[in-house]
């Protein structure tokens, strides 16, 4: 069975993270039959290690909006016809087009179009939010066009099925897996001493691009509540450029409430930067008003680092024990568990031991990688 698989919507993020996972065990897919070409964007991290990786073909496309619609368009039906392709699965973003006789199966993770109560765009500019929401609009019809999708939530596959009728049999719930170097680097044996001392000051960690749904532009009031409460050890990491115009605007916020030496931002990071990362952190916080998961999830739980996370239906049930839940509009209900947290040991190595209970449902990176090749299998063999 010949499959090619789309990675040219991943660049970067978490995304890139789950994509290096799938190219590290991608080769358990030759046992199962499959002969594998994938397709990415060029002069990515994703393309330099399929480049190393032991892979029928890869074809790498330029990054430019012209060089992608000669691909879909053109290159994307020659390869289709040359190589004999059985099934096309794109990993995360819109499918490619269809072709005649060949499956397509797509990896969703846009939580909004399956949330469609929840007002995600309204603090966008009118102009920023009529785009999105046309984006949107492309993004549900390529889903629910596909033949199958996986989700990595099962209320996003419920949902498909309740608001959009998209039939149950051709849907899965893969959980996630946490990244494989995380779990090479033994991260479960760190000690509670090394957890709390490694800097005088308590990092607690934001890995996270730049996007209103993450409510960074909370952080100068959240640091000042701190600083309200006596608690002037702490300083938020974030995964954004200093030079960046949203982190520019926080430090100018922070300054004027004279906090700003709570902020820290230190850029984007590889996959490979992550165990450092996180062992220099005290805790992990994630306010999206909408996640259809995130890495900083389970790599909290791996890593032994608390979770604080917003008190929304898509947080509980995923993270269940497992997280500290705040009121992500209050600045002082963040701030005063932040306070909790450096107050109480007792809470702190619960939700750390709730986390490793979580981790525990959890599949391996190799596990996650033949759950979606046998999903795809099955569907091929059904004539789907």
């Amino acid at each position: 069975m010949n499959i090619l698989i789309n990675l040219i919507p991943i660049k970067k993020g978490g995304g890139q993270q789950v994509a290096t996972n799938f190219i590290e065990h991608i080769s358990q897919a030759s046992d199962m039959g499959f002969n594998i070409y994938v397709c990415c964007t060029e002069n990515t991290e994703i393309h330099r290690l399929l480049v190393n990786a032991d892979i029928e073909k890869v074809f790498a496309v330029n990054n430019s909006l012209l060089s992608r619609a000669v691909f879909s368009y053109k290159e994307y039906y020659t390869i289709i016809y040359k190589h004999s392709i059985d099934v096309v699965y794109t990993m995360f973003g819109p499918s490619l087009p269809k072709a005649k006789e060949v499956l397509t199966v797509v990896g969703c993770a846009y939580s909004n179009i399956f949330y469609p109560e929840v007002n995600f765009w309204e603090k966008w500019p009118l102009k920023k939010r009529l785009i999105a929401k046309a984006i949107d609009y492309y993004r549900l019809k390529t889903t629910l066009n596909a033949d199958a999708v996986i989700f990595e939530n099962e209320s996003m596959r419920l949902r498909s099925k309740n608001i959009y009728d998209f039939p149950s049999e051709r849907s899965i719930f893969i959980k996630p897996s946490v990244s494989s170097h995380l779990l090479k680097a033994n991260s479960l044996t760190i000690k509670s001493s090394e957890r709390n001392n490694i800097h005088s000051t308590k990092q607690i960690l934001l890995l996270t691009g730049w996007h209103l749904n993450k409510n960074l532009q909370a952080l100068p009031n959240i640091a000042y509540a701190l600083n309200l409460k006596g608690v002037n050890d702490v300083i938020f990491t974030v995964t954004i450029s200093k030079e960046h115009e949203g982190a520019l605007s926080l430090i100018q916020e922070a300054k004027r409430l004279g906090v700003e030496n709570y902020l820290n931002f230190i850029g984007t990071v590889s996959p490979f930067e992550l165990e450092e990362l996180y062992k220099n952190s005290y805790a992990v916080m994630l306010l999206s008003l909408l996640e259809s998961f995130s890495n900083n999830i389970i790599e909290s739980w791996a890593m032994k680092r608390p979770l604080i996370i917003s008190d929304l239906e898509w947080a509980r049930s995923i993270c269940n024990k497992a997280a500290y839940y705040v009121d992500r509009d209050s600045s002082d209900q963040v701030a005063a568990a932040i306070k909790n947290l450096v107050d109480d040991s007792l809470l702190y190595n619960n939700l750390v031991n709730e986390g490793v209970k979580e981790l525990s449902t959890y599949p391996s990176p190799s596990e996650k990688v033949k759950l979606q090749f046998e999903f795809i299998k099955r569907l091929h063999e059904k004539g789907v």
